[in-house]
């Protein structure tokens, strides 16, 4: 019966990690899509509008709509600090973005390195 139970267990895990990594490459794939939009409409925006009556038509409100600071008001970012992921501050890899209320901390450790100190820690 043990055998049973840690091979259930085992199966429930696998799955587990399955969606999870499913839904990890979702947000990096919204990602990727949202700075390809960016950059499609900045070079349609240098292509047909000259910079002088971007002001005039307003367009310059529609370009920061898709600046990072948009981006930032859908997945806001969390600075590592001394209570919350203490291993990542300073680290290059250090992602910190919020997807559907979830903490993206980088590729390497999505939920963040358990310990004091990372294996993967590079200086930025």
């Amino acid at each position: 019966m043990d055998d049973w139970n840690k091979e259930i267990w085992s199966v429930i895990e696998g799955i587990a990690t399955e969606v999870e990594n499913f839904f990890q490459e979702v947000g990096i794939a919204i990602e990727e899509i949202h700075i390809e939009v960016t950059n499609e409409l900045e070079q349609v925006f240098a292509e047909i509008i000259p910079p002088e009556l971007e002001e005039f038509m307003g367009i310059r409100e529609l370009r920061e709509l898709f600046s990072e600071d948009f981006d930032t008001l859908v997945n806001p970012k969390v600075e590592a600090d001394s209570t919350h992921h203490p291993a990542c501050i300073g680290c290059q890899h250090y992602h910190g973005r919020i997807y559907g209320g979830n903490l993206l901390v980088c590729g390497m450790h999505p939920h963040g390195c358990s310990g004091d100190r990372c294996p993967d820690w590079e200086s930025n």
